[in-house]
């Protein structure tokens, strides 16, 4: 039986339903496996929270818009942070998570402004849609080895993200995912992805260097576009699609391209616009 006040919590089996008190430090009881939908949500005042090593499962919205929550130190044995659990924590400056955890859901840090770094166990195999969008603070992550693919927006606006190290495991660059990130240099596209998504770099306007994946086969629209600091990009020979303004606003940029330039137009599935019309330099056969 699970020791706990009745009155600051509501505990069904070894699930905890709702907090209902207002202090700034919490102790969550142990023999809690989970913490339930929204049960800690909206609490303003909660600074800290202790969790229990009983955790295995933090819910959906579990602590979504607790706007002062500082810190977060989470439990071995944690194995699954769902949807929304720290989103609008907007005072959250460090996590840690534990090895042993799995997946991380869409959206669970979104708009924690202040959050610096995070440190992935190797054990995570899925981090969902829009995980760390809107994390302005955060300046460098790695990426654990065995994630098939970068999500769709899953760094978009994550303005101080200077260094990210795709995974090799990685097929996928998902659409925006890294939109906005004014403070990204560099960027390498590790030999199993395939395909670079719409607007995946857009707004990059710090990335000077980005090495395409031998195996690349398509690019989608605007997906480099607006990358200002760009000089050089080589397109591999394997890429059959380039969608429209793939590299629009990219002004000093040199595309050099792996194929040879057909007699008559472009390559049969580049779309026409690929360029934005913004007069980048291409050179073909190299």
């Amino acid at each position: 039986m699970i020791d706990y006040d009745r009155y600051d919590f509501e505990i069904d089996g070894a699930v905890l339903k709702k907090y209902n008190g207002d202090s700034p430090a919490v102790v969550i009881p142990e023999g809690v496996e989970k913490i339930g939908y929204d049960a800690f949500a909206g609490k303003s005042t909660l600074v800290e929270a202790t969790f229990p090593k009983s955790l295995k499962v933090i819910g959906f919205s579990a602590f979504k818009s607790c706007s002062s929550l500082s810190a977060v130190n989470l439990p071995e044995g944690l194995t699954a942070i769902n949807d929304e659990a720290f989103r609008f924590c907007g005072k959250l400056k460090s996590v840690k998570l534990p090895e042993g955890l799995v997946s991380i859901g869409r959206w669970a840090f979104t708009d924690c402004a202040q959050l610096e770094s995070i440190a992935l166990p190797k054990s995570v195999k899925s981090i969902g849609f829009s995980a760390f969008s809107g994390c302005k603070s955060l300046s460098d992550i790695l990426l654990p080895d065995g994630l098939s693919g970068v999500e769709d927006y899953l760094f978009s606006g994550c303005a101080s993200l200077k260094s990210i190290t795709i995974p090799s495991s990685s097929s996928l660059i998902g659409k925006w995912a890294f939109k906005d990130c004014t403070a990204l240099e560099s960027i390498v596209i590790p030999d199993k992805t395939q395909e670079v998504g719409e607007g995946a770099f857009k707004n990059c306007i710090s990335l000077k260097s980005a090495a395409l994946s031998e195996n690349l086969v398509s690019v989608g629209r605007w997906s480099f576009s607006g990358c200002a600091s760009l000089a050089e990009i080589f397109i591999p020979k394997r890429v059959t699609v380039i969608d429209m303004c793939a590299f629009a606003d990219c002004p000093n940029l040199t595309i050099y391209c792996e194929t040879k330039k057909p007699l008559f137009g472009l390559p049969k599935k580049w779309n026409k616009d690929w360029l934005g019309g913004n007069g980048a330099k291409v050179i073909w056969n190299k």
